[in-house]
């Protein structure tokens, strides 16, 4: 009976941390990590998380509110849930990085997986232009892209092929799924993908960009 308890106990301290590793990888691509690294990290979230949980029974303490064994896991697991996903965000947006960067520069790494993840990351809502390797040009606003860099794929939506004359030929659908092994290059164009685009033609909407990286 005390070793079935002692195991329910170890398994309730570190549960926790393995929660808010697995949230925040479902959340966010990273790198492929070892079965060491993950308990490692695990281990590191569930000390964050104990620490969060003591700060805040603290306070409730000073507020004279009591707790029992029942709001003590569910709290526990909450903090856990909501780790998971603020550290995510944090990661997704380069925040932290930015901070090393920026601020302390320590560091001129981004956290992502690769420069792939970033442009498509910070200019999101950018207008852009692939140049594919038949040398036809496709323009339109990268609704999805693949997070994985080995496997480049993304899926343009308001699409317009590109004439040598610069005009736009609409496609007829939602939009076009390039993939990685068809790209030449892509152009970031200046202009943001409004949720709700006036009526605009095609090419008035697309003409608004001029080239800002290549």
């Amino acid at each position: 009976m005390l070793s079935s308890i002692s195991s329910f106990e170890i398994v309730l301290v570190l549960f926790p941390g393995f929660l808010t590793l697995l949230v925040k990888n479902g959340l966010i691509t990273t790198k492929e990590k070892t079965g060491v690294d993950k308990i490692v990290e695990a281990l590191a979230f569930n000390l964050l998380n104990y620490v969060i949980y003591r700060i805040d029974i603290y306070f409730l303490s000073l507020l004279g509110l009591r707790t029992n064994l029942t709001f003590d896991v569910i709290f526990i697991l909450v903090i856990a849930i909501s780790s998971g996903i603020i550290i995510a965000v944090i990661l997704d947006k380069g925040w932290l990085y930015k901070f090393l960067n920026e601020k302390i520069k320590i560091t001129n790494l981004t956290g992502r997986l690769a420069v792939w993840n970033d442009i498509f990351s910070d200019y999101r809502g950018k207008w852009i232009l692939i140049h594919l390797i038949d040398g036809r040009k496709i323009i339109g606003w990268p609704k999805y892209y693949s997070e994985e860099p080995n496997n480049k794929e993304i899926f343009l939506a308001d699409a317009a092929w590109m004439k040598d004359n610069g005009e736009f030929i609409d496609v007829e659908g939602p939009g076009v799924l390039i993939t990685g092994s068809t790209i030449e290059l892509i152009e970031i164009l200046e202009g943001d993908k409004k949720a709700n685009d006036k009526k605009e033609s095609s090419n008035e909407k697309r003409a608004r960009g001029k080239t800002k990286y290549t």
